[in-house]
């Protein structure tokens, strides 16, 4: 089990397909790499009950599939042969990986996306970020707005969606430091935009990603490590975790990071327990 300091004040400023293709960069509607992706694992079943589902989903897999056959391989069309009809009460990036609700029924996929919603449902990341933050523990509250559609790009805007996260650091490497990260809003890219805003990017992080961070890694080596809910059926306590898929420090040399990363802004606090 980790463990993790009391937070303080921070002072902060491939889509994998199951048969291997050539495509061109821009298709149609959506926009696809250049060469094969590498064909993704298959999500692993952590929980089972009539009502719902919770799978450690692979980096590299979709979770919903969108338009056209290249991006019809997703987790639905993995575990639907074997589960029946599952939905969806919200998504992980197709690079990110760990622990996913699928719902079995429209009434729990109601129950599950009310509790998102109103923050009942408890979601813990882990992540190795470039550079080390110069606290231990801190929040960031930056509004989101799309920049850019093909691909999806988000980008820290006063006019954007209000979005809050909360980080700790749980360990420091050569370069680059594990950092606990709770979001409190669900907007898309929310933790690689706060994390790349703060001068602190994901490594392996291909969209956000400055320097040798973008290359440190094959994947982005952010994972969806922990969830704690009340069943939304029975109201027991639900909590599971995902083991981090990968080990040890990156491969790629990040030294210089420590001196190249944007230095931090205005403090806006500490998160809250």
């Amino acid at each position: 089990m980790l463990s993790w300091p009391q937070p303080q004040v921070f002072p902060h400023v491939g889509i994998g397909l199951r048969q291997q293709v050539q495509i061109t960069q821009q298709h149609g509607d959506v926009w696809l790499p250049a060469v094969p992706s590498p064909v993704p694992a298959d999500p692993v079943v952590l929980h089972a009950d009539p009502w719902l589902l919770v799978i450690d989903k692979p980096s590299g897999l979709l979770s919903q599939s969108g338009r056209g056959p290249a991006l019809a391989d997703a987790v639905p069309a993995r575990l639907e042969p074997a589960w029946g009809p599952l939905r969806l009460p919200h998504r992980l990036d197709r690079d990110t990986s760990g622990l996913l609700l699928l719902a079995r029924d429209p009434e729990t996929h109601r129950s599950l996306s009310m509790a998102l919603e109103a923050r009942r449902v408890r979601r813990t990341y882990l992540a190795d970020v470039a550079g080390w933050p110069s606290t231990p523990a801190g929040r960031v509250e930056a509004a989101l707005a799309k920049a850019r559609h093909r691909p999806p790009l988000y980008r820290v805007h006063p006019a954007g969606r209000p979005s809050r996260t909360d980080w700790w650091c749980l360990e420091r490497g050569d370069g680059w430091c594990r950092l606990r990260l709770e979001p409190h809003t669900g907007r898309s890219h929310q933790l690689r935009v706060h994390l790349a805003w703060l001068g602190h990017p994901i490594l392996g992080d291909p969209l956000y990603g400055h320097g040798r961070s973008r290359g440190a890694d094959s994947r982005l080596r952010l994972h969806a490590w922990r969830l704690d809910l009340a069943h939304p059926r029975t109201g027991e306590p639900l909590s599971l975790e995902a083991p981090l898929p990968w080990q040890g420090a990156p491969p790629g040399p990040l030294t210089p990071l420590l001196r190249s990363a944007p230095q931090a802004g205005r403090g806006l606090g500490a998160p809250q327990r």
